[in-house]
């Protein structure tokens, strides 16, 4: 029997069932796309991909429920049961499967920044010290993986003191955000800008030595000297000092980095103590000491 033979409950049954096929459809791509997304970012997965799955049986279920009752079986009325399947069970599922897909987007997003903002300095945006130590063992690991080699460098401002005490605090916070800002578009791409506390930071230094990292750590003094506004405007200028020190393959990671730190801020109250203003390497002396106890 033709469909345009049917009665118009039958074409709207067959219609609907269609409909939600594609419903259903969407819903399932949604859900397997979150699945791989989530698979992929480390997150849990499986319920997404499950319902994926249980979505596409669904969906093949409610075609072949249209074909059988209408075409398969053309002179048998679409009973009341059915539509009331249809209409409150089979219909809802792929809306309610495309909110929880959006609920749980939401929940990801919302996790995703507080995590964020569990490892970033809230008055510079740059990493806060935890986000810096753990973002820089990650990369360190990396290095170490491809052979290459890996410094850091320590900044710290010179007299900051004056500027909170002379001009206030909010103008001491407005310096130290142009600084992080003025670095982080100075840096280049894959090296990490850390705020220890203060007015320090740390910058890691992905496929550098020594000598690059001086190199860097200049360029980056003499562009601080000329983007960062001091509030006392044209007469006064905001200038850092700088140590540069490598990262030792000797030791594991977070040991290695808390090493370089410490030898790095050798260097840098070396740079202040010549004068400010300037950049200093660690001597070799230094770079080959020991960890720090405990």
């Amino acid at each position: 029997m033709r469909l345009v033979e049917s009665p118009v409950g039958d074409i709207a049954y067959f219609a609907l069932r269609l409909a939600l096929s594609g419903l259903v459809a969407v819903a399932m791509a949604r859900c397997l796309q979150f699945a791989w997304h989530a698979r992929r970012d480390h997150r849990p997965w499986r319920s997404a991909g499950a319902g994926g799955v249980l979505l596409a049986a669904a969906g093949i279920l409610s075609a072949y429920d249209a074909i059988d009752n209408v075409l398969l079986r053309p002179h048998d009325p679409v009973i009341l049961a059915s539509w009331l399947w249809l209409l409150l069970f089979d219909l809802p599922l792929p809306i309610l499967a495309l909110l929880l897909v959006a609920a749980w987007r939401d929940r990801n997003r919302a996790l995703a920044e507080l995590s964020r903002l569990s490892i970033t300095d809230a008055l510079t945006g740059a990493l806060n010290r935890r986000g810096f130590l753990d973002r820089a063992s990650t990369s360190l690991a990396q290095a170490r993986r491809s052979g290459l080699p890996t410094a850091l460098i320590m900044f710290d401002i010179d007299y900051f003191k004056a500027i909170n005490d002379g001009y206030g605090h909010g103008a001491g916070d407005e310096v130290l955000r142009n600084l992080a800002k003025v670095l982080l578009l100075a840096m280049r791409s894959g090296d990490l800008l850390g705020r220890l506390g203060g007015e320090e930071f740390a910058i890691f230094l992905y496929d550098s030595t020594v000598a690059a990292g001086v190199t860097i750590a200049d360029r980056l003094r003499a562009h601080v000297q000329v983007s960062v506004a001091h509030p006392a405007a044209a007469s006064r200028q905001v200038t850092v000092s700088g140590g540069v020190a490598p990262v030792d393959d000797a030791f594991e990671p977070e040991t290695a980095l808390s090493l370089a730190l410490t030898i790095a801020d050798k260097a840098l109250y070396t740079a202040k103590h010549e004068g400010r203003d300037r950049v200093v390497a660690a001597p070799a002396a230094d770079a080959g000491a020991s960890p720090p106890a405990g």
